[in-house]
């Protein structure tokens, strides 16, 4: 004992050092990190401020960008996971107001996300409220309470011809409000 007190003050408190390190682990994923609902994709929702947004993952790399949608401004963040983009979340007025995702991760709570099939979705939500061609991307928009739910699918084939099949993938999702 004599030995310890007389150690240098780092050897003698290593213990406490130790368990104040492993207090400062990184934050626990929830379920809900990765829920789509008809208003969020992860951690972020429809109508929240940008402020809120870049709180809202604080252990992640966001950046600033300009999407320049129709040779127009459009405001957003992109949300990094390591060099994994997550999310981006479209900015108008200082809010969100449309959260898209291409992570297989990010599901609703049926489970449906990237990598499901359109006959999954149509299962479980119905036929869509729309169906074509939009922003370079052919998708299903289905219509839920709180707000649209647009799934771009991996369609090849002739729009004006071809229904997509069951069997098509989901390739993004896109949540964005129901326009007023």
């Amino acid at each position: 004992m004599y030995f310890l007190w007389r150690a240098p003050f780092v050897i003698r408190s290593w213990p406490i050092l130790f368990a104040a390190f492993l207090s400062c682990a990184q934050p626990t994923t929830s379920q809900n990190d990765f829920l789509i609902t008809g208003r969020s994709i992860g951690r972020i929702t429809l109508g929240q401020t940008q402020e809120a947004a870049i709180r809202a993952y604080p252990e992640h790399e966001i950046k600033h960008i300009d999407l320049m949608l129709e040779g127009m401004p459009a405001p957003a963040l992109q949300i990094y996971q390591g060099r994994n983009l997550l999310l981006t979340a479209e900015i108008y007025n200082g809010s969100i107001f449309r959260i898209s995702t291409r992570v297989r991760e990010f599901k609703t709570k049926e489970g449906i996300g990237v990598g499901s099939t359109f006959g999954a979705a149509k299962h479980q939500y119905g036929a869509p409220k729309y169906l074509g061609q939009g922003e370079g991307e052919y998708g299903a928009v289905f219509e839920f309470d709180s707000g649209l739910l647009n799934m771009a699918l991996d369609f090849a084939g002739d729009v004006l011809r071809n229904y997509p099949k069951e069997s098509d993938k989901i390739i993004a999702v896109i949540v964005a409000q129901v326009p007023k």
